[in-house]
């Protein structure tokens, strides 16, 4: 699954580079890697080559929690047909991150830690950086949503148009949605407290 995964993601680039996209080179500049779906499936391939906690840490929150969103609302498949390469390596990108955090727990045994949550917040913030650069430096670049919303349904869509709002809007979805997947946790760990004073 690992090898595939980056398969796939280098497959995505090599395609724009020699099939390419538009008639000029300088649309290809707004298609960095930078954005975090691209990102957390890089991350899950090593995570399951190394068998790295670390990184485990990282996707288990990411692709339980914004993994989940686009394919909820695939909105940049609006362009894209059934049967179109972008439309089946969308899917493998985003639904292969989430089986491998699956398979990570299952299997090989790791188990969140919402103590760990540092992490996949750090990840986040940093890539957040270079997005916000891109998008200011390079016309119609909307690395992470951070310029615009998209076409279709998504999420992105009703994020306020100024970028420090829509970062500080962005912000308090990812804490939620990281709180509601660390709930089980938390609420276990209330427990074991409550067993050992009694």
């Amino acid at each position: 699954m690992g090898a595939l995964l980056i398969f796939n993601e280098c497959s995505y680039y090599w395609r724009l580079l020699y099939v390419g996209n538009s008639q000029d080179g300088t649309q290809m500049m707004t298609f960095l890697p930078l954005q975090v779906c691209e990102w957390i499936a890089y991350i899950s391939a090593f995570m399951l080559i190394k068998k790295n906690r670390h990184l485990y840490d990282i996707a288990f929150y990411i692709s339980l929690t914004l993994g989940i969103i686009p394919i909820l609302t695939p909105a940049v498949l609006t362009g894209v047909s059934f049967g179109h390469y972008r439309y089946y390596s969308y899917w493998f990108e985003h639904i292969i991150p989430i089986l491998s955090v699956f398979y990570m727990t299952f299997v090989h045994g790791f188990r969140p830690n919402f103590r760990k949550v540092f992490k996949p917040y750090a990840m986040l913030a940093i890539l957040a950086c270079f997005a916000i650069y891109a998008n200011l430096n390079i016309p119609d670049a909307n690395y992470m949503y951070l310029a615009a919303g998209t076409p279709g349904d998504s999420l992105a869509n009703i994020l306020p148009s100024n970028i420090w709002a829509r970062l500080a809007v962005a912000f308090g979805i990812v804490t939620a949605l990281f709180t509601l997947v660390s709930l089980p946790q938390i609420i276990k760990e209330i427990k074991q407290k409550r067993r050992k004073t009694e």
